[in-house]
């Protein structure tokens, strides 16, 4: 599936191999980074995914929402340590494909959440 692909590429992009990213997004791919409030290109993406890879993120799971041939909408945990302390968080993904087989844009928002809830949404996969 289109949301399988995406979370295989990134998995790989978390250890510096970004041959599936580049396979799956359309040249002319755009996101918004909430976090620097800036429109990104696909370069400017791998950038911001490679820095936060310093941060040693453990990627948990990814499950599909909606999946169609133009759209992919998933949700994912993911810890991260920051300073030394763990992070929890849950994020939504909204994929929009173009011509059915390469991201064109992607929208996404994070909440962070404690302990207890990591630990139910993981036990929930």
């Amino acid at each position: 599936t289109k949301a399988e692909a995406y979370d295989k590429a990134w998995r790989l992009g978390l250890k510096g191999d970004f041959s599936l990213v580049d396979k799956i997004y359309h040249p002319d791919y755009s996101a918004y980074d909430y976090r620097a409030g800036v429109e990104v290109n696909l370069e400017m993406d791998k950038v911001v995914f490679s820095t936060l890879s310093e941060n040693a993120p453990i990627l948990g799971r990814t499950r599909t929402i909606y999946e169609d041939e133009n759209f992919v909408c998933i949700e994912r945990t993911f810890k991260a340590v920051r300073a030394g302390e763990a992070g929890f968080a849950v994020g939504i993904f909204t994929l929009t494909y173009l011509n059915t087989n390469s991201v064109l844009f992607c929208n996404q928002i994070s909440k962070p959440l404690n302990i207890l809830q990591f630990v139910t949404q993981i036990k929930k996969s």
